[in-house]
């Protein structure tokens, strides 16, 4: 980062303000069509973490499109989320140089896993799924805490209920994030 002192180092401090922002955006290589084509789209998302484990970042999906083709070829992903406070013209209004954004925002990258529903139809270039009962149980298992966790963010209080024609042919996005830093004006 350019502007060290704009920096926020604290990981925790990071992460509680990734937890305030509604929604990020995920960036994507797209080489579908042979030639390496940026590609991002905004999404609402949750995160799930504890102390000791990896910071994941999860978001659903429709089952075809752009989106999934990339995932599917490309995981590697990037991401930003920003809390747009205000604009200043720090006491000299008349002067557009002196005006500036004060915010706080959340820069990263990640390797993304696409965690089918159990009755999703295989897709073309899909890689493999969960084999067996159990592999299969654990994931579903792990796509409903990241359903309830994103009902959660999203002002949802009590248990949610899914409709399981929907959700088990949903896919659920899980980004592990490597990298994640934030910055503060």
């Amino acid at each position: 980062m350019r502007r060290d002192e704009l920096e926020i180092k604290d990981t925790e401090e990071v992460i509680a303000i990734l937890d305030k922002c509604q929604s990020l955006v995920l960036g994507m290589i797209d080489t579908t069509e042979g030639t390496p084509t940026p590609y991002t789209v905004p999404l609402n998302f949750c995160t799930i973490h504890n102390n000791d484990e990896v910071l994941k970042i999860y978001f659903h999906g429709a089952k075809d499109g752009r989106k999934m083709d990339i995932l599917e070829k490309n995981n590697t992903v990037c991401f930003t989320a920003v809390l747009h406070e205000k604009i200043s013209d720090e006491d000299h209004p008349e002067d557009a140089c002196q005006w500036t954004t004060h915010y706080e925002s959340i820069f990263g990258t990640g390797e993304a896993k696409i965690l089918y529903g159990p009755k999703q139809p295989k897709r073309p270039n899909e890689s493999e799924r969960p084999y067996g009962l159990l592999a299969i149980a654990e994931q579903d298992k792990i796509r409903r805490e990241a359903m309830d966790a994103l009902m959660k963010k999203s002002g949802y209080t009590g248990k949610p209920q899914y409709n399981t024609e929907i959700i088990d042919t949903m896919p659920i996005i899980e980004i592990t994030v490597k990298e994640i830093t934030g910055k503060r004006r």
